[in-house]
């Protein structure tokens, strides 16, 4: 990935649904989702808990689970058919790392398990991995966090899962929540080297439940969902203008991913109206327990005691 160009795919997707078949969450949890990510873009589904982005995700990369079933239609640059191996990378929410291993041996296994070919050419692909995910301060220190070791830090844990799948030079990468459990710094310097290696080329889709203004901007285009339904697909600057439409402009000093989860989650509504009368019930249990203190009787008897 230095310097190096990558011929990405164009992903469609129209009237995608997708229905769970156990006890758990039976019923559909996808509805009739439509959208595209192109190369050299960051494309990024996002909405609140439980809205369907990792279940859209997997729908997309051919990666649905035993108990799910998809409906709908995929395209990969105008053809129906899956994405095959090797023309792309899918990186878990969780982080699965081998802890007693470097970096730079992590990623070898990775590619000596994963790719064809001589050990030289893999060796290549490691060390562009390695500078495309800006790990080459951490390419020789233990990954770490078993038997008292030093644990890597979890923003540079999760651009080694994600270096472990550019191994592979995918056209098209799916990550699922890249800030997961990261600091703000954290998250907006990785969000900047995937901007970085979207320029090259790829397709980069990842799902994300908020972010702050300045990973925001970043985006080039939103799908955001709530209770599985696709309420808006466009570009970020479209959306902002799409809610504004509706009665729902972005206050100038909140985030627009923040904006957006308040609007279209209703739990708002319900979790302000709890607080509204916790608020009244502790000011009339306030004003009960001040009147009683400072009544007649009361200073009476403790005066006089």
């Amino acid at each position: 990935f230095r310097e190096r160009k990558v011929a990405g795919a164009a992903l469609v997707w129209k009237e995608l649904s997708v229905s769970v078949r156990d006890g758990r969450r039976p019923g559909r949890v996808v509805r009739g989702s439509s959208g595209y990510a192109l190369p050299g873009t960051l494309t990024v589904v996002m909405g609140p808990a439980r809205s369907g982005k990792s279940t859209l995700l997997r729908a997309i990369s051919g990666r649905l689970r035993g108990a799910e079933r998809m409906y709908g239609e995929v395209f990969v640059n105008g053809v129906k058919s899956p994405l095959p191996y090797g023309s792309y990378g899918y990186v878990d929410r969780d982080d699965v790392l081998i802890e007693s291993l470097t970096v730079r041996e992590m990623l070898y296994y990775s590619a000596l398990l994963q790719l064809p070919g001589v050990f030289s050419s893999k060796k290549s692909f490691v060390e562009d991995a390695i500078a495309a995910m800006s790990l080459g301060d951490y390419a020789d220190k233990l990954i770490g966090g078993h038997c008292f070791t030093k644990r890597l830090p979890t923003g540079e844990r999760r651009r080694v899962s994600i270096a472990r799948e550019l191994v592979m030079r995918p056209h098209v990468l799916f990550i699922d929540e890249p800030l997961y459990h990261l600091d703000s710094v954290s998250a907006l310097l990785l969000m900047v080297t995937l901007k970085k290696l979207a320029s090259t080329g790829c397709t980069v889709i990842f799902t994300m439940y908020q972010s702050s203004t300045e990973v925001f901007g970043l985006f080039d285009r939103i799908c955001l969902l709530s209770n599985g339904n696709t309420l808006f697909f466009g570009e970020t600057l479209a959306c902002l203008q799409h809610f504004s439409n509706a009665g729902f402009p972005c206050p100038i000093m909140q985030s627009p991913s923040d904006h957006f989860l308040r609007a279209i989650n209703t739990d708002f509504d319900r979790i302000i109206a709890m607080c509204k009368n916790l608020q009244v019930s502790f000011g009339f249990i306030l004003t009960s327990i001040f009147i009683f203190i400072f009544s007649p009787n009361f200073l009476e008897n403790v005066l006089f005691l």
